[in-house]
């Protein structure tokens, strides 16, 4: 055998048990939570907390059975989403709802506490079909594309809640 050929045959193996063993590099998981889900958290989180606070205010503001037993439907549905939703992120290991308002809702909410008794209700119930709508939009998205298990169940489990709201809402004006 030439020695050319005996060197490179020693060289390869000498090589292959340190290329053999050598291990593949871990793919890299991401701990981050996808951008959807923590925006789909906190987007309702907000929208509880805002419908929440509102009805709230609507106890304070506005005499009428009417719109006491609409609020009053409102805040129980909500904190109950707003507990459900909590269940969903905990499950899921996901930063849990925000708690506070945010800035758009927060005025939102300032704005309804100038109107007097004669606007108090219409304003109410026209932010309520607003925030509403939306959380529909939002909610039926996620309920088809979301990709977190349980945040799908949260969003496919609240939506007959949020499509009953709606009626109440349209017989309200």
């Amino acid at each position: 055998m030439p020695r050319l050929a005996r060197a490179t045959i020693v060289a390869l193996a000498l090589a292959a048990p340190v290329a053999l063993a050598q291990q593949p590099e871990e793919p890299r998981i991401s701990t981050a939570p996808p951008a959807v889900a923590t925006g789909f958290i906190s987007t309702m989180s907000v929208r509880h907390l805002f419908v929440i606070e509102s009805a709230d205010l609507a106890d304070k503001r506005q005499p009428g059975a009417k719109l006491h037993e609409l609020a009053a439907m409102l805040r129980q549905d909500h904190r109950s989403a707003l507990a459900a939703l909590q269940q969903a992120t905990d499950k899921a290991g996901l930063p849990p709802p925000e708690d506070e308002l945010g800035s758009r809702h927060q005025a939102e909410l300032d704005d309804l506490r100038e109107h007097d008794a004669t606007t108090f209700g219409a304003t109410f119930v026209s932010l309520q079909r607003a925030v509403n709508s939306e959380a529909i939009a939002i909610v039926e998205r996620y309920a088809t594309h979301g990709r977190i298990r349980s945040l799908r169940t949260y969003a496919r489990d609240l939506l007959p809640t949020l499509q009953r709201h709606d009626e109440a809402l349209r017989q309200a004006r």
